[in-house]
């Protein structure tokens, strides 16, 4: 629950890697508490949370400056506002983007195009609302 996973984060200072996976009671809050105490986190995996969206990636932003890899998967909440302003963010260099089954958009794509110079691992899965032009879009890259 919520109360064991800031306990592990607040004793876990140099956590590294974190996944997320069907964790349904996790909200953006709880996600907030729980990567404040990371500040290492260079891997971050959302799965299956469907009570965390953009406010938490905002949070990210912020907090996880070390970040390199993000993989977002069936998280309703998150869309192309959350989606491209953590990976447009010039705190960041990721090599690693991962979404899947999200509801972004074209837009998402268009700003990995833009600021995904350094993305060596690239997969897109299950996006609903990309058209083929979306998908043009990044491929013009």
């Amino acid at each position: 629950g919520d109360k064991g996973l800031c306990e592990i984060a607040e004793e876990r200072h140099l956590l590294e890697k974190l996944d997320f996976c069907q964790c349904p009671h996790v909200s953006n809050n709880r996600l907030i508490a729980i990567i404040a105490n990371c500040r290492n986190l260079t891997v971050l995996s959302i799965e299956s949370c469907p009570k965390i969206g953009n406010e938490g990636l905002q949070a990210i932003e912020k907090l996880c400056p070390k970040l390199q890899s993000i993989s977002i998967n069936d998280c309703p909440l998150i869309g192309d506002h959350g989606v491209s302003r953590l990976l447009s963010s010039a705190s960041f260099v990721f090599s690693k983007v991962k979404l899947h089954g999200s509801s972004i958009a074209k837009f998402s794509l268009a700003v990995i195009r833009h600021y995904g110079k350094f993305v060596t691992n690239l997969m897109l899965r299950g996006l609903q609302n990309v058209s083929k032009n979306g998908f043009w879009v990044i491929g013009n890259a």
